[in-house]
């Protein structure tokens, strides 16, 4: 029940509208499911890429996550990009930086029952040729929903599956100043 005093704290907000919307935050709940999954099949300290970058890395908890919306990850929060046209915080991107770090599971769009691109990360990675030439799309069932995910076709990623290959770049997330 805070968390619920506390929203209803900000001025404006119609009661319990605020705890709601909290309480049914259908990309949260969805990412939930989608790290776990994760966290119980991808070995440990493989890389994903995600703009799901709160709920996915959190119940991911043995896995290396890129946030390609740049919230967490100071490189593609200070790409030069254009920004003004998109949802706010959902433009910021930089697919040579996320295909630099050779990711071994790629999430677009907001992860769950999404098909395709639908943020312009997603969009640069798909209009990238490593990218489609070099990662093949996978569809799970787990827990009432469908997500996919796109891995690399080439061995030495450490994708369920395939055989053991290189130790991913080792960073940590930190705020952005």
């Amino acid at each position: 029940m805070f968390v619920n005093d506390v929203w209803q704290a900000l001025p404006g907000l119609p009661e319990g509208v605020a705890y709601a919307h909290f309480r049914t935050d259908r990309v949260a709940a969805c990412g939930a499911k989608i790290g776990r999954w994760l966290d119980a099949n991808a070995p440990p300290g493989a890389v994903i890429a995600t703009n799901t970058g709160g709920s996915i890395p959190f119940y991911a908890r043995r896995l290396e996550a890129i946030d390609m919306l740049g919230l967490t990850d100071a490189t593609i929060a200070r790409s030069n990009r254009a920004v003004g046209t998109g949802y706010v915080g959902h433009e910021a991107r930089n697919s040579d930086y996320v295909l630099s770090r050779r990711p071994d599971y790629v999430l677009l769009c907001f992860s769950c029952n999404t098909t395709g691109p639908c943020l312009p990360s997603d969009r640069d990675l798909m209009a990238d040729r490593r990218f489609t030439e070099g990662y093949q799309r996978h569809s799970v069932q787990h827990q009432g929903l469908t997500f996919h995910y796109y891995a690399p076709k080439q061995p030495g990623s450490k994708t369920p599956g395939r055989s053991p290959g290189r130790a991913p770049a080792r960073t940590k997330a930190r705020a952005v100043p």
